[in-house]
């Protein structure tokens, strides 16, 4: 993800953890760089912990993407949340240049996870 559109979605992330998170609420944020997948901050509601987690996203950019390795890490972190009680939602950001593959759809169908797809490419009025 280019890094002004990366600037975006960590934006867009710590606003949604500043007024969407409450108590009770199960956040991680999980960066995607050069096809892998890395934890950055496990399940949480503390706004703190996730906030500090975004600070460290800030220009972890590579340009050496794999979309392959991008929708297998996808579909790994669908499958982590359904295993999980409760609602399952993934929100995630992109550059727009990779699909959603249909594995990946499917496994969030079978784990009950409600995918978000946040397009950072797009013009700011488009993501409203």
């Amino acid at each position: 993800m280019p890094l002004d559109a990366q600037a975006r979605a960590v934006g867009l992330a710590a606003d949604f953890i500043r007024t969407q998170v409450r108590p009770g609420d199960l956040v991680a944020v999980m960066t995607c760089s050069g096809g892998t997948f890395r934890v950055r901050q496990d399940f949480t509601w503390d706004r703190d912990r996730l906030a500090g987690a975004l600070q460290q996203v800030a220009g972890d950019s590579r340009e050496d993407f794999d979309a392959d390795r991008w929708a297998d890490g996808l579909r790994t972190a669908i499958e982590r949340l359904g295993v999980l009680d409760g609602w399952r939602a993934l929100i995630y950001f992109t550059s727009g240049r990779y699909p959603l593959a249909a594995d990946s759809v499917d496994a969030a169908v079978r784990g009950s996870v409600a995918l978000y797809p946040i397009d950072t490419g797009a013009p700011a009025a488009a993501r409203q």
